[in-house]
């Protein structure tokens, strides 16, 4: 009778590097993420064979950075539902505050809050550029003898900035919002700002402020299909600036309005130049409310907003992605201890 029992189980788990190669197969063709690719590959020959049979991945979605009370960031990766990646990050950006990223790896830090602006690499540690950490009121001042002349200049708090092209690449601009420090009469205003990249620049060359509360900025990203800076302002309008090329004497701005569409009654939009002539045009600029994604995969986040579509190789990703869903209104926030900042 106990001859005809079968074995008893192995409970053991079976080596990846034995899996059949047509169970590896259906395993790697859910792989989105070139990160996870390269570890399968270290899983055994059959996977690797598998995995170079596979055609090329569309380029990734941005990585969700998430700040701990101690210790490193940690990046969850979207197409690896969500688990994290170990990128390495310098001890002096632990409680760092991130304040943007561009494509290629890129991303925007102030190593202390309100100072040391710097933008650094993902995939190399040893590459930064230091940004502004001052503007130049371009005003000089006379102090009493033994002195010498100096200018004028406040310190600056950048509170979100993006690029025009990889920083590396020459003729590349930097777009920014920045403020000032509490002792400034102006520590309440937000202005745009533009600087150039390169050895050497780190002097804020233009600066443009709004007074009417509607037109203060909010947000930012570089369009490279109109070559253009756009900012978003509280008012839901957008401010267009022109790439500027370095050095030049002057950047035109629009401002376009836009209104919420309400019927055919709506009276024409308003432009305004950067020398404050106003004039009107008949085409009218909405924003039109969508009822449902189409397709659509945003993440949202203060200089790091990006839109990708589903059918660009994403399948079941659409949706909404909240990269840092907190607002700026309160302009003293970055200069609160680090408790009251989280």
């Amino acid at each position: 009778m106990a001859d005809e029992l079968p074995p008893p189980a192995d409970d053991s788990e079976l080596p990846l590097a034995d899996f059949p190669a047509v169970l590896v197969r259906e395993i790697v063709a859910g792989i989105r993420c070139n990160l996870d690719r390269e570890r399968a590959e270290k899983f055994g020959d059959t996977w690797r064979e598998e995995i170079q049979l596979l055609g090329p991945l569309p380029p990734p979605l941005p990585l969700l950075l998430v700040p701990r009370s101690n210790g490193a960031p940690v990046f969850h990766c979207a197409l690896s539902n969500w688990r994290t990646h170990p990128y390495y990050l310098q001890a002096s950006t632990h409680a760092a505050r991130f304040f943007g990223s561009y494509d290629g790896g890129w991303y925007f830090v102030s190593l202390g809050q309100t100072e040391d602006h710097f933008l650094l690499n993902l995939e190399d540690p040893d590459l930064f550029f230091r940004l502004p950490d001052r503007r130049s009121r371009g005003l000089i001042v006379l102090h009493p003898f033994p002195l010498e002349p100096t200018l004028w200049e406040d310190k600056i708090v950048i509170v979100a900035a993006t690029l025009s092209r990889q920083p590396t690449e020459r003729g590349c601009v930097a777009a920014g919002i920045i403020g000032y420090l509490p002792i400034c009469q102006d520590y309440d205003i937000r202005e745009i700002a533009f600087w150039g990249m390169g050895d050497g620049e780190r002097e804020i060359s233009y600066t443009f402020r709004e007074k009417d509360p509607d037109l203060k900025v909010e947000d930012l990203l570089y369009s490279h299909v109109d070559e253009a800076f756009l900012f978003l302002t509280r008012g839901e309008h957008i401010h267009e600036f022109h790439q500027p090329i370095f050095p030049l004497e002057h950047t035109n701005q629009e401002v376009v309005r836009f209104q919420q569409r309400r019927g055919d009654g709506d009276g024409p939009a308003e432009v305004r130049n950067a020398t404050n002539a106003k004039w009107e045009f008949e085409a009218e600029h909405h924003w039109a409310e969508l009822p449902a994604l189409e397709g659509r995969i945003l993440f949202v986040g203060k200089g790091c907003s990006r839109s990708y579509e589903v059918a660009h190789g994403y399948p079941g990703m659409e949706g909404i992605y909240f990269l840092d869903d907190l607002c700026f209104y309160d302009p003293m926030i970055v200069f609160r201890a680090r408790a009251q900042r989280r």
